[in-house]
């Protein structure tokens, strides 16, 4: 992980585009960590930078204090200019935000262009019964090659998703809260399938007693 030399916080109170000042131009931003304001330890589920005005390079947030995560998510973004600009898809918790920290990379980061994808979740509001069903995925432009995908279970969500790739063949992922959402890229499952600009996935998931059993996944593609 690279030398950190100053941050920049800022929170998150709903889904949409977010423009951050930060302090200098063309500064190297290495990481991402939740925001801690106050007793808060919390960042939207997801956190995406524009690549261009059609592209988003995507990522995972811990959404609460529950996870034992690394220090911050090593993620290098080459800023032009003074504005990071990010999209939050999925409505964050009440008092969620980002620590924005930037510095010297060392190499180690993730390649924020490299992470250029699609988002898609679902939320099982029963409190008694486990639910499925299928979800389309579009992706911004014409055939496209998925180099990978992740999924994950919020809320005590647990269950499985699946889909047909381009041999034919079915491909399950089962999924639960378990994965630390900053230990990137690890979590991603390697993928190297052509695609359709929309892409069917089933799901089933687990209920629980709250309602609110959630999975998030991210659809990597170049």
């Amino acid at each position: 992980m690279g030398i950190v030399k100053g941050s920049v916080t800022i929170q998150i109170s709903s889904t949409g585009n977010y423009q951050v000042n930060m302090p200098h131009s063309d500064l190297d931003i290495i990481g991402f960590a939740p925001y801690g304001g106050g007793a808060n330890y919390q960042a939207p589920p997801i956190v995406g930078v524009f690549i261009d005005a059609s592209n988003i390079a995507y990522f995972p947030m811990p959404t609460n204090a529950g996870y034992t995560v690394r220090k911050y998510s090593p993620i290098h973004v080459k800023l032009k200019g003074t504005v990071l600009n990010l999209n939050i898809p999925l409505a964050p918790a009440s008092g969620s935000g980002l620590t924005i920290l930037y510095g010297e990379p060392d190499g180690s980061e993730i390649e924020f262009e490299t992470l250029k994808g699609v988002v898609f979740s679902y939320t099982n509001t029963s409190t008694s019964t486990s639910a499925s069903g299928s979800i389309a995925v579009n992706f911004p432009s014409g055939n496209v090659n998925i180099t990978g995908i992740l999924i994950q279970g919020l809320n005590g969500g647990a269950g499985q998703i699946s889909f047909v790739t381009g041999t034919g063949e079915t491909l399950y992922l089962p999924f639960s809260g378990a994965p630390d959402p900053m230990d990137l890229p690890d979590n991603i499952t390697a993928l190297d399938l052509n695609s359709a600009t929309t892409l069917n996935i089933n799901y089933i998931l687990n209920n629980t007693t709250s309602g609110n059993a959630e999975f998030i996944g991210i659809i990597y593609y170049r």
